[in-house]
């Protein structure tokens, strides 16, 4: 494939060097868009982009040449060039339903949901048939919390392709998010008996077991979604996060180690992993894990109440009462961190301290 295109590129290329105005400029704005598509095709984006820019240049009325320029923008993750493009290119040819669709798939990008869901109305208007618009369109619904609207337009791609798996996962997603679980875990079923190796649906169904509280199940399937995509930070996470609920420690810190490897800047799971660490009454591993935490995420507090806990595990009070004032600071309700900080006072003899938090941890309590 890359070396027919080279050869494509090497062919357009003489003839655009060979080129004369008796050959007549649409010859040559044709054969630098041509170009460009073998550039955007090898991946080579800016080289597309210079080509698509000298083809406007020759004929400024050309849509195909903005359409395909704002598409390789948008891979460049140059999304305001690309929305201008593609409005160019709607402008040119009103009727070109895929320049709406891909300038709304551009304003999804930046967060402009709603003119996202706008572009790809228009694009269902001109192509009622076109699957990836309604599932675009469902997801932008998604990021709107508007489920139902979403999962319409789920349902509708999947009745004009019942054999795409990727129909079944969002729409799964979209139950799963109104907390419809008998219902996600369906349609995860339904993708995954379309598509037997598809990560994300034995991630999401995992999820969802997760939510039902079945966390064998959701653990066979993170475990299938490691087999497919070894990769999978989030399945390393939630799996450990099941096994540390199982009481199995071990395990739980084996997955959340290879999470933070994947994934360096999961707060989390290094959070987690510290309260896997301090369960084992490896205090001084659990320290180290919420203090990672805590450089990642200064005002979690209950990284900083989690690392008091470990602190006077270790015996080192003083650390354990700085660490759960600071937790009070951020979180002046938490009444878990009066009652500890009062029982590191009264280890210290220090009784008027200690009566006060317990008296302040209770009146929480109380008003919980």
């Amino acid at each position: 494939m890359a070396a027919n295109l080279d050869q494509k590129i090497e062919n357009y290329t003489k003839s655009i060097e060979r080129w004369t105005p008796n050959d007549g400029v649409q010859n040559k704005s044709a054969d630098l868009l041509h170009r460009g598509l073998a550039y955007y095709y090898l991946g080579n984006f800016h080289e597309a982009i210079q080509d698509y820019a000298k083809a406007i240049e020759i004929n400024p009325e050309e849509p195909q040449a903005y359409y395909h320029r704002g598409i390789a923008y948008y891979h460049t993750g140059e999304y305001d060039q690309a929305i201008r493009d593609y409005t160019k290119a709607i402008k040119f040819n009103l009727g070109d339903a895929m320049a709406y669709f891909h300038r709304a798939t551009a304003c999804q990008e930046k967060g402009d949901f709603s003119q996202a869901i706008a572009d790809y109305t228009k694009a269902i208007e001109l192509n009622p048939k076109h699957t990836a618009t309604y599932i675009r369109r469902g997801i932008a619904f998604e990021d709107q919390a508007m489920p139902d609207q979403a999962i319409a337009d789920f349902t509708r791609a999947i009745e004009l392709n019942p054999s795409e798996a990727e129909s079944f996962l969002t729409r799964g997603i979209a139950y799963q998010n109104k907390g419809q679980y008998d219902e996600a875990i369906a349609d995860f079923t339904r993708a995954l008996e379309l598509n037997q190796k598809y990560a994300k649906a034995y991630k999401n169904r995992g999820i969802t077991y997760d939510d039902k509280g079945d966390y064998d199940k959701a653990i066979g399937d993170y475990t299938k979604a490691i087999e497919i995509n070894p990769k999978s930070a989030i399945s390393y996470a939630n799996r450990g996060l099941d096994y540390y609920y199982k009481g199995d420690y071990e395990k739980a810190v084996l997955d959340f180690t290879n999470a933070i490897q994947l994934n360096p800047r999961d707060m989390k799971a290094y959070h987690r992993r510290g309260m896997a660490y301090e369960d084992k009454g490896d205090y001084r591993l659990a320290v180290a894990d919420y203090t990672k935490t805590i450089e990642l995420n200064p005002r979690y507090a209950i990284a900083y109440y989690n690392r008091g806990c470990a602190y006077y595990g270790l015996g080192h009070l003083e650390d354990a009462i700085i660490d759960y004032t600071k937790a009070l600071e951020l979180n002046p309700r938490y009444a878990d961190a009066y009652y500890n900080r009062g029982i590191a006072y009264e280890k210290k003899n220090d009784l008027e301290k200690a009566e006060n938090d317990f008296a302040k941890a209770e009146a929480l309590e109380t008003h919980h």
